[in-house]
């Protein structure tokens, strides 16, 4: 079963940092995730990451406001994209330096950016 063989491959790569849970969820829609024998659970984290989400969207846009080169920033749950007025990779380069996941849309006007709890 191909779950199954992911769960070895799990146990053969990744450090064993902490025991894990024996669960291999296969889907879900919305706040329900069901496992490979059926069984379904409700995932908390969602509403976890809207909220984290939402935090850090209203921060960056009022400490943002100073930045004329920044055009819009607009976000859903922990992904929030920056459209700026000049070209980005400069700002790119500055953000990667200082640890933060981001993914250009355009080199020359946008970045997709991961926030963090």
């Amino acid at each position: 079963m191909y779950e199954k063989a992911v769960v070895n491959l799990n146990k053969s790569y990744l450090f064993p940092t902490y025991n894990k849970f024996p669960l291999t969820l296969v889907s879900g829609h919305r706040t329900t995730l069901w496992d490979d024998e059926g069984k379904s659970y409700l995932d908390f984290m969602a509403g976890l990451a809207q909220q984290t989400g939402a935090y850090a969207l209203d921060k960056l846009r009022k400490e943002l406001k100073a930045y004329p080169a920044i055009r819009i920033v607009r976000g859903l749950g922990l992904l929030i994209g920056i459209e700026f007025t000049e070209p980005v990779a400069p700002i790119i380069q500055k953000l990667h330096q200082n640890g933060l996941l981001v993914l250009p849309g355009e080199l020359t006007s946008s970045v997709l950016c991961q926030a963090y709890a």
